[in-house]
């Protein structure tokens, strides 16, 4: 979905400014496949790919107006979509007051601020959580970074928070440096997804937001996620490499402009025979 919004937005160009040819051009496309996500029961993806796709949106300069219009429009459905399913609606009522409910509907989330508050600042050491075994649900999966925070401790999770944000700085600099537009779209589209679904993910663990179900991004369970997610940034990578050729080759053509002559072995003179 990144590199089809990267490509439509690009080949939009200018007319992403205009409400009917640019902006529903582009959004009525990441609806279909929204849906297709909601249709399977995982809202948590689809507020991701929305989340993914407004920020794709900004990067290609549309106009403030028209984003905040269909962010406010995405947080509407999202909360009939929520009223629509029982155990959404639950979910949500047990985000606001999870200790109410912590033998019922809050209990996941209680037991998960319990692991966080179990491990201190230095944790019990690795391998050395008692949720995993007892206690916490989906331990490895969904709620992963409860027990990183139990066996870690606060140093291990504001490690975990640092990572990212350092992934994200790294994202931001091949956006800004990216040798095109489409460049910038791939880059940043990349950025907002692994980073914006790490945090999403690590929102719900610790109640900030409601739970959503989404993994955490390169640790939690599950090879899907985690084959994507590093294809994902293989091409964070290529747009990072390009940008360092095009900047080599930015500064031989300078060089050559102070010089007036070229760098090439053939033009310097003697060196005909080894130019090839």
């Amino acid at each position: 979905m990144v590199v089809a919004g990267a490509v439509w937005l690009d080949r939009l160009g200018p007319r992403i400014h205009d409400l009917r040819d640019g902006v529903f051009n582009y959004s009525w496309k990441v609806l279909v496949v929204a849906l297709l996500v909601v249709m399977e029961k995982d809202l948590g993806s689809a507020v991701v790919l929305s989340i993914t796709a407004l920020g794709l949106l900004w990067l290609a300069g549309v106009r403030v107006r028209h984003l905040v219009g269909l962010g406010a429009a995405c947080l509407v459905g999202a909360l009939l979509l929520v009223r629509a399913e029982p155990y959404r609606t639950t979910r949500l009522l047990s985000y606001l007051n999870p200790f109410a409910h912590k033998l019922g509907s809050g209990f996941q989330a209680v037991q998960a601020l319990y692991s966080l508050g179990a491990g201190g600042i230095f944790g019990t050491g690795l391998n050395g959580a008692v949720s995993p075994a007892q206690l916490l649900p989906e331990a490895h999966t969904d709620f992963i970074f409860a027990i990183i925070g139990e066996e870690m401790g606060l140093v291990g999770t504001l490690l975990v928070l640092l990572l990212f944000t350092g992934f994200a700085w790294r994202g931001i600099r091949a956006a800004r440096n990216a040798p095109d537009r489409l460049g910038v779209l791939l880059a940043g589209g990349v950025t907002i997804w692994i980073v914006g679904q790490a945090l999403i993910n690590i929102g719900g663990v610790t109640d900030t937001i409601p739970s959503t179900g989404v993994p955490l991004t390169f640790i939690s369970y599950g090879g899907t996620s985690l084959a994507l997610s590093l294809a994902a940034t293989g091409i964070l990578l290529n747009i990072s490499a390009r940008q360092r050729r095009v900047g080599f080759g930015n500064a031989r053509a300078n060089h050559r402009g102070r010089n007036g002559r070229s760098l090439h072995p053939s033009h310097r003179g003697g060196g005909g025979a080894e130019a090839d």
